[in-house]
């Protein structure tokens, strides 16, 4: 693909390997997992040794494959955050799913090389759908390449969302963005996974989607996938940070402005 070695065939390869070897593990601990294994790290966001099992697994594997490079991980696995190489990785994206036994869950792969997005991979594991981008190189769905849907205005659009619980300040104002959507598009979805959202835009699923609240390992590979399917990403604030500002807006490109205009209007004081 090009001389970059996180560019490369065989490296993208071995990082899709390691990915599918961890999305297995969790489909298999899903057949005997029970309430008794639940852990709260607030009201509504839950773990289990799942998620940080599968997290020590990705670290593990991506340190021999990449020597040297940094780690961002949702389950508190960091180290050398700031390195030239990093990883962004959200081991179970739709942990709340998972453990519901509801089939909406992924794994989040991102590599940046200083600051830039290179390698994005979001592993839906029920389906077994794999979703993966290479900066320049477009996005693809398995060995097919996908791209953004062609509404050409909300009439025609589908959106997706989630419901940021941890900004209760705020709840009131989304909720009313929420509804100028539904007011205007054929329906709003919350499927409880970012990464998958950001996917479904990729493909086409979804023409467009937003968010709050939101941690770099929620979006840094979705947001890979949408640009490289030929959307449009954004935070919603102008010249806002869409991995690490905790906002994101993405579509697929027609209806950004529409979607901003709104969010705006609403959320930004």
């Amino acid at each position: 693909m090009s001389q970059h070695p996180a560019l490369s065939s065989a490296f993208v390869a071995q990082t899709k390997a390691i990915v599918a070897e961890v999305a297995a593990f969790i489909l298999h601990e899903r057949q005997t997992f029970g309430p008794e294994k639940i852990e709260h790290k607030g009201p509504s966001d839950l773990v289990s040794y799942v998620d940080r099992t599968a997290e020590a697994m990705l670290r593990k594997a991506f340190e021999e494959l990449l020597p040297g490079s940094g780690f961002i991980g949702e389950e508190g696995g960091g180290h050398h955050e700031q390195a030239e190489w990093r990883w962004i990785v959200d081991p179970l994206d739709g942990t709340t799913n998972f453990i519901h036994n509801v089939p909406a869950y992924c794994i989040s792969v991102g590599l940046q090389h200083k600051g830039t997005t290179l390698l994005g991979i979001v592993h839906e594991v029920p389906h077994d759908e794999v979703f993966w981008a290479v900066l320049g190189h477009g996005a693809f769905l398995g060995d097919q390449r996908i791209q953004v849907s062609s509404a050409a205005n909300l009439g025609e659009a589908l959106l997706g969302t989630g419901f940021p619980t941890a900004i209760f300040e705020q709840a009131n104002d989304y909720l009313a963005a929420i509804q100028d959507f539904l007011a205007q598009c054929h329906g709003v979805r919350r499927f409880g996974s970012a990464a998958l959202d950001l996917a479904y835009v990729a493909c086409g699923r979804l023409d467009g989607y937003f968010e709050i609240g939101l941690k770099a390992w929620d979006v840094a590979a979705g947001a890979l996938l949408v640009s490289e399917a030929g959307g449009s990403v954004s935070a919603i604030e102008e010249n806002g940070d869409f991995v690490f500002g905790r906002q994101i807006v993405v579509s697929n490109a027609k209806l950004q402005q529409a979607l901003l205009f709104v969010l705006r209007k609403r959320l930004v004081r």
